[in-house]
């Protein structure tokens, strides 16, 4: 969501929450029956619509049978896909909002998974009964039930907080099998024919890149030295990762990379279905606070993840062997997302977190994690 975007959020949308919420009540389903047709709000980002993943697989388990839809934006709908329980992928694109505005009220419940943009409160109330949401801003007016945004937490346990005012308090204890297609399993498999790995040469990704927050990206050079001492330690195959977009910066960090031969950059060559058979076949992957971060946390792939000014209680994953670094100011972090406070543009002290981490550092946490993975 670009600068405009948001800020067209934040005041008109502001304006119309506060203008449509005296009707809020009006047309609540009571709390009695159980649904029969279930909307989950999810618009935006990789990696927090996979940490909406335990959610959608506790609503299926209380509610089996009921239709269970997901309203996402283009960009992440093939992730929802993959979700195990999810009966429908609706999009909230320009050609979809005739259609949506048809709608109104046809589902019984929905859980609104932002935690800060006022469209999905307004969503959520136009299109369902009763509907479930975080507590704080003007959002809360729309949404007939309510719980608090915890940012010292786990994302996907705030989440499944979205359950406790329908009687359910679930922790955070794994997250469902993904339904990769056959097809995308056998691609990898086939460019993963290169870098065969003998049994005792650790398979290790690295994804140098974060889309457009450049904030969150540790120096291409660091990343260079990394994979070297990795590959003259371990006999280490180096697999480079990220979107077609970042295919060019992972280019740059091959071309740095003294041992080019024992390295691979597969930036771009995955369906989004293929990079989780890719991460599922690493051994450890060392990356940005990025989308393919939490691709490895839902197969279980240690990580060392590498954090600018995101806070780790709330993204890193918690897979056992996994390593998260960080050196921000947790009390006071330069992103507060639930408080609408998202940097707009790159300032000198966003990158400052990040560019504190050192190489050593992080090879001392690939160590501690191929020492603590399953099997090692």
């Amino acid at each position: 969501m670009h600068a405009l975007s948001k800020a067209i959020d934040r005041w008109a949308g502001g304006l119309l929450v506060l203008l449509l919420s005296p009707f809020s009540r009006i047309g609540r389903r009571g709390g009695g029956a159980d649904p029969s047709s279930i909307l989950v709000v999810r618009l935006w980002t990789l990696g927090e619509t996979l940490l909406t993943a335990p959610l959608l697989g506790e609503i299926r388990k209380r509610y089996p049978r009921a239709t269970v839809t997901v309203l996402c934006r283009e960009a992440n709908g093939p992730v929802v896909g993959l979700f195990p329980g999810v009966d429908r992928v609706l999009f909230f694109e320009p050609g979809n909002l005739l259609s949506l505005f048809r709608s109104f009220r046809r589902y019984d419940l929905s859980f609104d998974t932002e935690p800060w943009f006022r469209v999905s409160a307004l969503l959520s109330f136009w299109l369902a009964k009763r509907r479930v949401g975080f507590s704080h801003g003007v959002r809360r007016f729309l949404y007939t039930d309510a719980t608090p945004f915890d940012d010292r937490q786990y994302e996907a346990q705030t989440f499944l907080d979205l359950l406790i005012p329908l009687g359910a308090s679930v922790r955070f204890s794994g997250f469902p099998r993904m339904a990769i297609p056959k097809d995308d399993e056998r691609n990898i498999a086939e460019l993963l024919r290169g870098p065969k790995a003998a049994e005792r040469e650790p398979r290790i990704g690295v994804c140098p890149g974060a889309e457009d927050a450049l904030y969150r990206m540790w120096p291409t050079e660091r990343f260079a030295e990394t994979a070297d001492r990795l590959v003259e330690k371990h006999g280490a195959w180096i697999i480079l990762i990220g979107s077609g977009s970042e295919a060019a910066l992972c280019s740059r960090v091959a071309s740095l990379v003294r041992r080019k031969d024992r390295i691979a950059n597969l930036a771009g060559c995955t369906t989004l279905p293929g990079l989780f058979s890719l991460v599922a076949g690493l051994d450890l992957l060392i990356t940005n606070d990025t989308g393919p971060m939490h691709v490895a946390a839902v197969v279980g792939t240690p990580t060392v993840s590498l954090f600018g000014p995101n806070l780790p209680v709330r993204f890193a994953p918690r897979t056992p062997g996994s390593v998260a670094l960080f050196h921000g100011d947790e009390e006071n972090p330069i992103i507060n997302v639930h408080e609408g406070k998202i940097p707009a543009r790159a300032r000198r002290e966003y990158f400052e977190p990040i560019g504190r981490i050192t190489v050593e550092e992080v090879l001392e946490a690939a160590e501690q994690a191929l020492r603590r993975k399953p099997g090692a």
